[in-house]
């Protein structure tokens, strides 16, 4: 076990320990919710995704890390699943299904896995490998292409995409450059607060001048579309410890930090802001606990206030929205016309499905980063708020409010991920994509005769993307309000149930000092000594 996962479970079950003892036991611990994060922590696992374009040399490379063709190669878009690598000196394969559920294959069977593909949306593949094991607890998965023609296996692209900690991204050398899809995904990727390295394959298929005029190329790519000083490193088939190399520099310890550090840090600022009401309402008189109460009242309708407020305005959001989403799609398209014009040209068979899952990808995509934008301008709405407000400082520290603000953010994207929130699109995205395949099959059937290269790409200028921009406009509205709706209820339901905890909690140092009043100095030493306490357990979060 990683020594900062090892330090927050030792955190908890020590801070947790420290509210023991005390008439207030019980309240505190169910605020903190210690079992919930606790879980959290010891599931959490640490992928690094292995992307880019199919026949970028993924699974090549892997196997050749591996010392053994465990994963196929060379497969069609329609095959390629996303594949985690796990350690396991039992080899085998799980195909897990949809729900969860797996089937379990042989080692070797993998020819048998891909003609039941459209069963399965990732696989797990254990190997008996010491490379592996060496590794862990990074676990490598060897991605399929961007733009898996399967629906189920493109939202496991995306699971995999959001729950990466870093990501391994190779570019054929063949190409020359960064091609448009790849620098969307690697502008995902960060937009998403994750990071990257970067590695030119297939080296040995050029002299070695070209190599280095290619990586200058790029480099320069990516800082100019990314503003990412990143450095392009070397694979071909007699090269590959660079791979290597770069799979040491990945450190577990920072990666899982960046995942619960900010989260513990919030919940435990509360916890003690949570301990000094109780032990300020035991120090004062019942007047000063029940004018912090009402305060407390009043604060709440200002927080269902804002929440009505967001709510009215999130038409308007929603509408803005979907204009800036769907100008960016018709810009990404006319971008790629030629592209898009020599492939209805060569391959109109296919076209209607490849314009079907590139539309598909790059509205999932611009969902997931315009929700994560939505989450944080909504939580620092209710912030602005939440300073308008003043409390009785002799029961309600000013730190809590500033506490809330932290935590409002850290409790939505711990109830409601990105995935989950553009997984409310799915219904609508199947819907524009069904039209979308609609009109490219009319096109397909009105211009079989006359569908040479300038005249495909006049027509999807001109008739396909206005046609699909106009019915993205037309369907994305309503689910983009629903889910701003979703996030500011979930937002202040976050903040009302913080403020319902503080109510308690004065009530009951106040029940308890009215009960036992001899015991008072008694229960605010022992209090005492838990604040102590979990100040010392603070080291173990690096505070």
């Amino acid at each position: 076990m990683i020594k900062n996962k090892k330090n927050y479970i030792e955190f908890l079950e020590k801070t947790k320990g420290a509210l023991a003892n005390t008439r207030f036991t019980e309240e505190l611990t169910n605020n903190f919710d210690f079992s919930k994060y606790e879980k959290m922590i010891k599931e959490r696992e640490l992928f690094v995704p292995v992307v880019g374009a199919f026949s970028a040399g993924k699974s090549t490379l892997l196997n050749a890390f591996l010392g053994k063709d465990y994963l196929s190669t060379g497969i069609s878009p329609e095959t390629a699943l996303a594949s985690e690598i796990r350690f396991s000196m039992d080899e085998r394969i799980e195909a897990i299904k949809e729900n969860g559920d797996f089937d379990t294959y042989k080692i070797n069977d993998i020819k048998v896995i891909e003609a039941k593909t459209k069963k399965y949306k990732s696989l797990r593949y254990h190997i008996n490998s010491s490379d592996i094991k060496n590794l862990e607890p990074l676990i490598l998965v060897d991605m399929p292409g961007f733009g898996s023609p399967l629906d189920l296996h493109n939202q496991a692209i995306l699971e995999f995409i959001s729950k990466g900690v870093h990501y391994i991204v190779l570019n054929s050398c063949e190409s020359g450059n960064i091609t448009k899809d790849i620098l969307k995904q690697l502008e995902f990727i960060l937009d998403l607060d994750k990071d990257f390295s970067f590695f030119l394959s297939k080296t040995d298929l050029k002299p070695e001048n070209d190599i280095k005029e290619i990586s200058y190329y790029i480099k320069n790519q990516m800082n100019d579309f990314l503003l990412s000083d990143k450095e392009v490193n070397i694979l071909s088939q007699n090269k590959q410890e660079n791979f290597q190399k770069i799979l040491k520099t990945i450190n577990p310890e920072e990666l899982f930090k960046n995942l619960f550090y900010k989260m513990l840090k919030s919940k435990t600022a509360l916890l003690e802001d949570s301990i000094n009401t109780i032990i300020n309402t035991l120090n004062s008189d019942k007047e000063k606990g029940l004018k912090a109460i009402v305060q407390l009242q009043e604060g709440l309708k200002q927080i269902k206030k804002k929440e009505t407020n967001l709510i009215k305005e999130s038409k308007d959001s929603a509408i803005k929205s979907t204009l800036n989403i769907s100008d960016e799609i018709e810009n990404e398209l006319i971008n790629n016309l030629d592209n898009l014009a020599k492939k209805i040209s060569r391959e109109p068979i296919k076209f209607e499905t490849y314009l079907q899952n590139k539309v598909q990808t790059m509205l999932r995509e611009k969902i997931i980063i315009k929700l994560k934008e939505d989450k944080k301008e909504l939580a620092n709405d209710f912030a602005k708020e939440l300073k308008n407000m003043s409390f009785s400082l002799d029961i309600i520290s000013q730190d809590w409010t500033d506490d809330l603000k932290d935590n409002s953010l850290e409790a939505i994207e711990s109830s409601m991920s990105l995935l989950q929130l553009a997984g409310g699109f799915n219904p609508y995205i199947a819907l524009a994509i069904s039209i979308i395949g609609n009109l490219v099959s009319i096109f397909l059937k009105n211009d079989r005769d006359n569908r040479n290269f300038e005249n495909a790409k006049s027509q999807i200028k001109s008739k396909i993307i206005p046609d699909i921009i106009s019915k993205l406009k037309e369907i994305t509205p309503k689910i983009f309000n629903d889910n701003l709706v979703t996030i500011t209820k979930e937002i202040s339901k976050s903040l009302e149930k913080e403020f319902s905890k503080k109510e308690a909690e004065i009530k009951l140092a106040q029940k308890e000092s009215e009960k036992n009043k001899e015991k008072i100095q008694e229960d605010i030493s022992r209090l005492e000594k838990s604040k102590s306490a979990i100040q010392k357990n603070k080291k173990l979060l690096g505070l």
